[in-house]
């Protein structure tokens, strides 16, 4: 038999398109081939394996022969007709040496091809002009369905000779014994997830590719649509940008339609299209769902046969430990979801699925499809189990999406309003939505739904109360406590547990702090037990503050780091990213690690300013003023309290916060500055306690003690009650604060400075061991005689050492040698900015009252540290009082 004679084309490598992106990672893929006998490159049609392998024979300049297969190829004849020609491409000595060694193939010879290709394979890696590797890429492999030729190439791949590495490149995997070259490491696998592009490549593939520049957020948006899918990526880009459709259908990206009809689905036979076409409305299916949607019997098997050939249905874990689930790429269902199908039969196939997803707990999806087959009556009544599921709304345009009508009659409907108006800040809409929802109720004969009313009453609780009206928390607070106790089932866990979360929030706000940490560890308990991350991210929101505000910066530090472990998923939400960095930025500032803490703070903002409720942005807010006002930026300070101030307006309700108000904050920027006629101002203005929470009023009322004990006023009496108030709700870092402010106000009445010593050690020996050094060093120079005389007496001097060296100090250190010419030309204004500095007084506030440039004041205070040896202020005023150079 003559042997057919092979196309030029399919011997030679395809030519690397221009544009390509280099990158080594992707090569470096295919450098372990070296190493293996097969290597499978496997990957639905676009993604790229051609042309890799193809770049890296290019670049790496191994020995190599190339054959493109097509359909006819499956003839063996052909076939091995192909793989001769090939290599006869490398050496014109193989092809002269073994002429005939193809001939078995004619009809009557009984010689195995295979086995005379591995001799001749074999002979030739002993001569000379053998290289060391041979690469032999039969591209297209998946052309390849002849069994009898499928045998041959196994036992080729099998017995192949040491010189021999066999690329194979398939549209899906062969049916070859791969799994036993894998496991003798004898084979290489690169599939998909090694060639889609990650979010990077996307981008610089975007840049190269087209002709047309593509911003940063159409790069990324383009990458999440096409989920890396390098072909899929080029089509979807050509789209113009100003196009707001998806990128699917034949009218927004013909080319990518045209792609997927004629490489993908016009590929398949016509059981396996029918069955794509039915499981594209869902977003996720299961072998059980799919025989339910199609009323058969056999989607395992479809199933099956999809796997096998690769095609783009990603697995997915199994829901509640159940069968395995799949997804198809998003493009690939969104241009099946563009095809024209019989309108009856599709309908009928959504809605069964979406009964089916609701049986399976799929509430979100089964509503989806309910709202697009616009079946309201059934999408209303899966709303209480999306809101038990869910929480907290995933889908923005939900209400949207039931006609207006409708809302207006739907006291489910009312529910969600109100949950959409709480995380944006609108409490009294809240409010006013849960009051329609009632409305509703009492003039229907229709029984409230349970879940349905438990939402309302978490919704009201915290809305009541950031609205001022604390009488009427209080109540709602004893109705979800009873809650508790009988209709919130353990069958209602979900429910139950964020009941738990509100509870221990309003704790928080009420400054009962070990009854608020109580609340969250029951919700942190059940959320870890059931993995519920958002309810944990939330729960670690509160206790993380609390235990700050209790003293325990190490315990808080330490759970910080234990539920963060839990919490994978939903860190990978930039909304969860912001809150996360926004609880590490206040550990490293209670911990005096104010660099860090700028960063993570400023970190969270950049993360979250858009996508945090408004109540996360001011408590944020809060924590970046804290930082400029513990590092002298008094014009940061300022600012960060203009934007709670516009804040605030925004949310259009009484300053019900657990911060002092705007007018304390600003006040406190002009103490810090030695203006201290605001803070006394203030102070003395009458206490706004009827629309406060507790938390907010016990901490502006240390303020109104700060303001009184600088007009001289007594404060032993208010002292004492704000004592016993702190006292009785755990709060012991105001406790200490208070404690820190009797230690000052004895130790400027002369007589009692031995009680002001040792009030001081007792408070830095129960505080300081827990890490809450930040309490000491936000008094700054004014408390640094009192730490001195603690070190001095030998009363809590260790926990007195610790502070002073976090303020910059270190009391017991030996004072280094000290030029007396430079101390004896410190002048006497430098002297006067010593005194100054004594004040604490910043910057601005140095230059106003000396009449000099801020340049001036720095100058000065650089020729002081120098003079003196020290590094920053604190040192400097402590080493001028040292020396005698200032009392």
């Amino acid at each position: 038999m003559t042997c057919p004679m092979v196309a030029e084309t399919k011997l030679i490598r395809p030519r690397l398109p221009a544009g390509l992106i280099d990158d080594p990672d992707r090569l470096a893929l295919l450098d372990r081939s070296q190493d293996a006998p097969l290597t499978l490159v496997c990957a639905p049609a676009g993604f790229g394996k051609t042309t890799l392998v193809s770049q890296w024979l290019e670049q790496r300049q191994p020995t190599h022969a190339w054959l493109a297969l097509e359909a006819r190829d499956n003839e063996p004849a052909l076939f091995w007709t192909g793989i001769r020609e090939a290599l006869a491409r490398i050496d014109p000595h193989f092809d002269r040496r073994h002429q005939g060694l193809f001939q078995a193939l004619a009809q009557g010879w009984e010689d195995d091809p295979v086995d005379s290709l591995v001799n001749a394979l074999s002979d030739y890696a002993r001569t000379w002009q053998a290289p060391q590797r041979l690469y032999l890429v039969l591209d297209d492999f998946h052309q390849i369905h002849n069994p009898l030729l499928l045998n041959q190439c196994q036992r080729l791949f099998d017995l192949a000779p040491a010189l021999l590495r066999v690329v194979v490149v398939s549209r899906h995997e062969p049916p070859l014994r791969r799994a036993r070259h894998l496991a003798r490491a004898q084979a290489l696998l690169v599939g998909c997830d090694q060639l889609r592009f990650s979010e990077s490549q996307s981008r610089r593939f975007l840049h190269q590719r087209l002709a047309s520049p593509v911003d940063e957020a159409r790069a990324r948006s383009l990458h999440r649509q096409t989920g890396g899918w390098p072909a899929a990526l080029q089509l979807a880009g050509q789209v113009p940008a100003h196009r707001e459709a998806p990128v699917n259908g034949q009218s927004d990206a013909p080319m990518l339609s045209d792609y997927l009809l004629e490489e993908v689905f016009g590929q398949l036979d016509d059981e396996l299209q029918q069955f794509l076409l039915a499981m594209a409305p869902l977003p996720s299916f299961s072998e059980a769902l799919a025989n339910t949607v199609r009323q058969a019997g056999d989607s395992g098997e479809l199933i099956g046969r999809m796997r096998q050939h690769r095609l783009l249905v990603w697995h997915l874990d199994g829901v509640a430990d159940g069968p395995p689930w799949y997804r198809m790429h998003d493009l690939l269902r969104d241009w099946l979801l563009a095809r024209p199908q019989a309108p009856e039969q599709g309908r009928r196939q959504r809605l069964a699925a979406a009964r089916a997803l609701a049986d399976t707990g799929l509430v979100g999806d089964a509503l989806e499809l309910y709202l697009a087959d616009q079946c309201y009556d059934d999408a209303e009544r899966l709303l209480p189990m999306w809101l038990a599921a869910d929480v907290q709304p995933v889908h923005g345009d939900l209400l949207q999406r039931f006609p207006a009508a409708f809302r207006r009659q739907s006291p489910a409907l009312a529910v969600v309003t109100a949950l959409f108006h709480f995380f944006e800040g609108q409490y009294d809409q809240v409010l006013a939505s849960l009051d329609h929802a009632d409305r509703l109720w009492a003039g229907s004969d229709q029984t409230p739904e349970s879940t349905l009313v438990h939402i309302g009453l978490m919704l009201r609780c915290p809305s009541v109360r950031l609205s001022g009206r604390h009488q009427d928390a209080a109540t709602l607070v004893r109705q979800l406590e009873q809650g508790l106790e009988s209709s919130l089932a353990e069958d209602q866990s979900q429910l139950r547990r964020w009941a738990l979360y509100t509870l221990g929030a309003n704790a928080f706000m009420e400054a009962e702090l070990g009854q608020a940490e109580r609340y969250l560890r029951a919700a942190l308990d059940d959320a870890r037990h059931w993995r519920d991350e958002r309810c944990l991210l939330r729960c670690l929101v509160v206790l993380v503050p609390a235990l700050l505000h209790r003293g325990e910066v190490d315990r808080a530090a330490t759970e910080y780091r234990t539920l963060a472990g839990w919490l994978r998923d939903a860190a990978r939400d930039t909304e969860a990213q912001s809150l996360l960095a926004y609880l590490q930025g206040l550990l490293a500032l209670e911990a005096n690690d104010l660099v860090n803490a700028r960063q993570q703070l400023e970190r969270a903002w950049a993360l979250g300013s858009e996508r945090l409720t408004p109540l996360d942005q001011l408590y944020l807010l809060f924590a970046l003023f804290r930082l400029a006002l513990i590092d002298h930026r008094d014009a940061e300070a300022l600012a960060q309290v203009a934007r709670m101030t516009s804040l605030h307006r925004r949310l259009d309700n009484p300053w019900a916060y657990n911060v002092p108000a705007p007018e304390a904050l600003r006040a406190l920027v002009a103490w810090r500055q030695g203006d201290a006629s605001a803070l006394v101002r203030w102070s003395q203005q009458p206490a706004e306690t009827e629309a406060r929470p507790r938390f907010c009023v016990l901490h502006e009322s240390l303020l109104r003690l700060a303001g009184s004990l600088l007009m001289g006023q007594p404060i032993d009496e208010p002292l004492a009650l704000l004592q016993q108030a702190a006292a009785q709700g755990d709060n012991r870092l105001l406790l200490g604060r208070l404690q820190v402010l009797a230690a000052q106000h004895s130790w400027y009445r002369e007589e009692a400075q031995g009680q002001a010593v040792a009030l001081l050690a007792e408070t830095l020996d129960e505080f300081v061991p827990m890490g809450a050094v930040r309490l000491f060093l936000d008094e700054g120079v004014l408390l640094e005689p009192i730490l001195r005389a603690c070190v001095a007496r030998n009363q809590g001097r260790t926990s007195a050492q610790a502070v002073l060296r976090q303020g910059g100090d270190a009391a017991e250190a030996p004072a280094p040698e000290l030029d007396s010419a430079l101390l004896s030309d410190i002048s006497s204004r430098e002297r006067e900015v010593l005194v100054l500095l004594g004040s604490g007084l910043t910057n601005k506030a140095l230059s106003e009252r000396l009449g000099i440039s801020q340049a001036t004041v720095k100058s000065h205070l650089s020729s002081i540290y120098g003079k003196l040896a020290v590094a920053n202020r604190t040192g400097a005023v402590a080493r001028a009082r040292a020396l005698g150079l200032v009392s």
